[in-house]
């Protein structure tokens, strides 16, 4: 009966509340936004556990969700958007914050306060991904399309955004390289044209590595 009014809703850590999947139709997906906060701690990125909650109680969320960039509030100068056409839970759980320390209000209100007063300065906020050097879960979550360990030490090193790497530089997989592929010596190197020797499709430009005769 309300769904002629279309007001926008802004949920801060909810959890979602749906009991069934695409129950509310009437509903517009893009007039919900949920705002979920991070932070770094010991191992890496956290994530406020409560908009997850979904998993436990068999609830879902509706609408697109904004994720606040880790760090100190007076540095938040960007955010993560995550459509709501695409799957909301794609974190590890062991990257959800059980202690709920991030899921504090006061930093939820400083971040969304400093990113308001920051748009008005700059007159918009990008939200197409965090910066690098920010803490990450996933590639997607990145400007730069790479999150990746800050070193080699499995005890001390965390995932954090990071520039793709150029031709002849180290890499471990095919996303860590600008060229988007990753050679078998770990090296960044350009895609094979045709004619060219392969071992498989991935190192083909075409995508297809074939017996020649």
């Amino acid at each position: 009966r309300n769904a002629h009014y279309g007001p926008i809703t802004i949920p801060f850590a909810a959890p979602p509340v749906l009991l069934e999947e695409n129950n509310c139709e009437w509903l517009p997906k893009d007039h919900f936004w949920r705002v979920i906060n991070t932070e770094m701690g010991f191992g890496g990125i956290d994530y406020d556990p409560a908009p997850f909650l979904g998993t436990l109680l068999w609830t879902w969320h509706l609408g697109s969700s904004l994720y606040l960039e880790s760090g100190s509030p007076a540095t938040t100068k960007a955010a993560y958007y995550l459509h709501a056409s695409k799957p909301e839970q794609y974190q590890s759980r062991s990257k959800l914050d059980y202690d709920f320390s991030v899921h504090s209000y006061d930093e939820y209100y400083k971040k969304c306060k400093y990113l308001y007063e920051y748009s008005l300065n700059r007159g918009s906020v990008d939200i197409s991904g965090f910066p690098d050097s920010s803490g990450c879960g996933s590639s997607q979550e990145c400007r730069s399309g790479r999150c990746d360990w800050n070193g080699y030490n499995p005890v001390t090193s965390v995932s954090v955004c990071q520039r793709k790497v150029l031709n002849g530089g180290n890499c471990n997989e095919d996303d860590d390289c600008r060229s988007g592929y990753c050679s078998w010596s770990f090296k960044c190197i350009n895609k094979s044209a045709r004619s060219v020797s392969c071992f498989e499709h991935d190192d083909c430009i075409s995508g297809q590595c074939e017996w020649g005769g």
